[in-house]
């Protein structure tokens, strides 16, 4: 899930820079293209979008993005941690006396989770409510509808037959008038149906439902249904992101005057008038609702009418095919945008501008790290200099309550309350503090991706962000927390995995 989540917002990102670039173009090109190109541009955002893995090119606009090496070398220094990343490796888990419990609660994990994790929690619950949204929506149209009776008017299914003729359809498409709706529709993925308001004889004439009926079968024509459905498997997944909202938007509306000029193409330009006068009547008599992902109707959205009223008279002026200029437009934003970065020509290019000094002077740091990593193994102090008698270990083991097998992630030493605790090593105090079945609690950073944790203290000596040298005294014993009596419950992680500490201390106990 974590990677499906990093997936997700790196093609989120990249999808916005390319929806960006659409809208530009669009406004570039205006009306000097057809309504086809219009709409099919989009196309490469939704691919975009789709794309599980994009091969790396040289022309790809993502190369501008790209990290530079020098960059990335620094940031591979090891063992730099944020202090609420560290505090949350001891928080992974609910704890009891320092035994990992795999059941956690989902307001647990929102509470004591990492910001990446509590980001990707809110993206799962907000897709999974548009999903049920999106789902319920349909599934309400569709018990609706399956409670009118299908249509049959002869005079309705006359049009219906000659514009199927015209169109080329063979699929039976039933007609089914509801009072539901208040525009035509196209409803259905896997059994499509044409939906008309039940009062649409009083609305149009003749030649206006033909209008309409041959703009669903265009819909169905286009398998335009399908193609909503994606965009709105695509909107819950990117459902955070208001610039792929904005672009789907802005592709149905072109969806819908594509559809115009595919119907204006069987219909002849001597209709458009008439086209463009139905479409009038329709808007003022109707107002607009929602459609689902599973409809496809016949929009009549007042802030579109223009354009769309636009685009029709200008059908004899543009043709139907696309232009050559169209054509290799959309073949360099498909190389360019559908492509990732060519991350070897980027380190190639780049390793140019990095002296030898520069690659000395970061080999250097990094072994200095190694070097102070090795020492602060190496040379941590026990934790209770009088006090070396272990009654846990590291490991899995019973737990003594719960008596299941649980994960211990760290030692228990047994000690007298009220007996001073020592740093291991020096470091940084992160937490000084309540912490859930820890009780009172200290959290060392000694850096290097290290960090030390004192458990159940009956009493706190030093203060969060204290510098601390290795043996100052920071607790004293307790029994605080969920605890089965006074005793210091130590840890040790490395890079936020929990180490067994006696690889980090030396108990001189034989």
């Amino acid at each position: 899930m974590e990677m499906f989540f990093k997936w997700v917002i790196s093609t989120s990102i990249k999808g916005s820079i390319l929806i960006g670039w659409i809208l530009f173009m669009k406004w570039v090109v205006k009306n000097k293209v057809g309504a086809r190109w219009h709409y099919y541009v989009w196309f490469l955002a939704l691919i975009r979008l789709i794309m599980p893995v994009a091969p790396q090119s040289e022309i790809s606009i993502f190369n501008l993005f790209a990290m530079h090496p020098k960059a990335e070398l620094m940031t591979k220094n090891i063992g730099i941690y944020h202090p609420s990343t560290i505090i949350s490796w001891f928080k992974n888990s609910v704890q009891m006396d320092g035994f990992i419990s795999n059941s956690k609660t989902l307001i647990e994990v929102l509470v004591e989770g990492d910001i990446y994790l509590k980001l990707m929690i809110v993206w799962i619950i907000g897709g999974s409510l548009i999903f049920f949204y999106i789902i319920l929506a349909n599934v309400k149209l569709w018990l609706r509808v399956k409670r009118d009776s299908i249509c049959t008017d002869e005079k309705t299914l006359m049009i219906l037959k000659f514009c199927k003729g015209r169109m080329g359809i063979r699929r039976n498409l039933p007609i089914i008038k509801t009072k539901i709706i208040q525009t035509p529709t196209l409803f259905g993925l896997i059994k499509p149906c044409i939906l008309l308001p039940m009062d649409i004889d009083k609305k149009l004439e003749r030649k206006g439902l033909e209008h309409v009926i041959s703009h669903e079968l265009a819909h169905f024509k286009r398998k335009d249904i399908a193609v909503f459905w994606i965009m709105g498997i695509l909107q819950i997944i990117h459902w955070f992101n208001p610039i792929i909202w904005y672009g789907f938007y802005k592709m149905r509306q072109d969806c819908e005057i594509a559809c115009d000029h595919l119907v204006l193409s069987y219909i002849g330009p001597e209709e458009c008038k008439n086209y463009g006068h139905t479409m009038i009547t329709l808007l003022e008599k109707t107002t607009n609702k929602f459609q689902p992902a599973g409809m496809a109707g016949f929009s009549t959205q007042k802030s579109q009418l223009k354009r769309r009223i636009k685009m029709i008279t200008l059908f004899k002026k543009n043709t139907y095919k696309f232009s050559i200029i169209a054509g290799i437009i959309l073949i360099l934003v498909g190389c360019t945008f559908l492509t990732n970065a060519d991350s070897d020509k980027n380190i190639k290019e780049n390793n140019s501008k990095i002296t030898n000094h520069q690659l000395n002077e970061n080999e250097e740091n990094i072994s200095s790290e190694k070097s102070n990593e090795k020492e602060n193994v190496q040379e941590m102090l026990w934790p209770l200099p009088q006090y070396k008698k272990i009654t846990s270990t590291f490991g899995k083991k019973k737990h003594p309550k719960l008596n299941k097998v649980r994960m211990h992630t760290g030692i228990d030493i047994a000690a007298p309350r009220g007996k001073e605790i020592v740093a291991a090593a020096e470091g940084k105090v992160i937490k000084a503090g309540e912490l859930g079945a820890y009780g009172k609690t200290i959290i060392i950073d000694h850096g290097n991706g290290v960090a030390t944790f004192y458990g159940h203290c009956s009493e706190l000596l030093v203060k969060e962000d204290a510098a601390i040298k290795k043996g100052d005294k920071i607790a004293k014993v307790g029994s605080t927390g969920k605890s089965t009596g006074p005793h210091l419950h130590f840890e040790v992680r490395k890079d936020g995995n929990a180490v067994d500490p006696l690889e980090y201390v030396e108990n001189e106990q034989k």
